[in-house]
């Protein structure tokens, strides 16, 4: 009899340990399972930040880095108009190519970039905003002829009366549409800034780059004894190669 619960006993032990071991196995299975889970999403929510930054922010925040690369270096140093951010979020430059105007950056890059981008990976708001000042900026061009009638008439101090009511509503519509187009650069300008930040924030990137309180900051500027040096310089340059001439 002693033997029996000897016996017993020690299959009692054998399934208990069995027991322990199945179940650390188990739960040694699930911590994998939950481990590899989160391995896998970790890795698939990076590639879905990598492509949202690449097919969406980074492309409308290079546009914005060149259209204030020239705001700072042309624009503020030859005192031109628009220089501004709060004004003027997006600036339109043009240039004339055989005798062709031609809108080369700023509005036309975002217009542009905007309808490349890849819409399943875009925020609704970005969507919303671009697709708002696409048809706002069509508009406005649409009605520029009927506001420079207006401004020729103002320049001549003409009273808005002497204007034809239906020509009065496209100047009111064309103001309507700048206000209202400025109000979407804002937004589209604080927008791309907020995205391309927050992406880079969580592929964990370098964190050092121009954007300071929401505007982009261009750094190199130069000052105005730099310019002299360089005049001076060159002057120097050009004195030596006719003396050695």
């Amino acid at each position: 009899m002693n033997e029996a619960m000897e016996v017993s006993l020690t299959l009692s032990w054998v399934d208990y340990v069995n027991g322990i071991a199945g179940s650390l196995t188990a739960l040694i299975a699930l911590i994998a399972a939950i481990a590899g889970y989160i391995k896998y999403s970790h890795t698939k929510n990076r590639e879905i930040y990598e492509k949202i930054l690449k097919d969406v922010y980074a492309p409308l925040y290079r546009a914005l880095f060149k259209q204030e690369t020239f705001r700072e270096f042309i624009m503020k140093g030859k005192g031109i108009k628009e220089e501004n951010i709060e004004d003027t979020p997006i600036l339109t430059f043009f240039k004339e190519k055989n005798g062709e105007i031609i809108d080369i950056f700023g509005r036309t890059d975002i217009l542009n970039i905007g309808k490349q981008i890849n819409a399943g990976l875009a925020s609704p708001h970005i969507l919303e905003l671009l697709s708002s000042y696409e048809i706002t900026c069509y508009f406005e061009n649409e009605l520029q002829n009927s506001y420079e009638s207006f401004e020729d008439y103002i320049n001549k101090d003409r009273d808005e009366k002497d204007i034809a009511k239906n020509e009065m509503r496209k100047i009111n519509d064309y103001i309507s549409l700048t206000i209202s187009k400025v109000k979407i650069e804002k937004d589209l300008y604080t927008e791309i800034i907020r995205g391309y930040c927050y992406y880079n924030k969580k592929l964990g990137l370098e964190s050092n780059c121009s954007i300071k309180n929401g505007e982009i900051i261009i750094g190199y500027k130069t000052t105005k004894d730099e310019i002299q040096r360089m005049k001076d310089t060159i002057r120097k340059k050009n004195v030596n190669e006719e003396n050695a001439v």
